[in-house]
């Protein structure tokens, strides 16, 4: 039996007081670095809605999150480094206050399992 596929994917916007140019930058040289360098991370990446076709979706940035195991939102609340690293994040980048009020509103987060793959 072939172990199950599992990702993460973060959906959320910046603060108004950013710009694309400023995240894109920080994306490129802190956080896609950082992530990629935690134990148990297959693949981070960040991406961004460039042009919506049909319908309209409410958020402006994705991050893929491919990991091992089967508990992968468990490995992110048990590692301090990306507790710590969250934090600043939310400072810094969060479109609403960094309050535990705005706590699912600056990023939802959800796990997905691959259902079909060409691999």
């Amino acid at each position: 039996m072939t172990a199950k596929r599992l990702m993460l994917l973060a959906t959320y916007n910046i603060s108004k007081d950013r710009t694309e140019e400023e995240y894109d930058e920080f994306c490129r040289e802190v956080d896609t670095p950082f992530y990629n360098s935690i134990p148990g991370v297959v693949r981070y990446s960040n991406w961004k809605v460039v042009e919506e076709n049909l319908g309209s979706v409410g958020f402006k940035y994705i991050d893929f999150i491919v990991v091992e195991g089967d508990e992968p939102f468990k490995m992110f609340e048990d590692n301090q480094k990306i507790k710590d690293f969250i934090v600043k994040w939310e400072e810094q980048w969060a479109e609403f206050g960094t309050d535990e009020q705005y706590l699912g509103k600056n990023y939802q987060i959800v796990k997905l399992e691959e259902v079909a793959a060409p691999d």
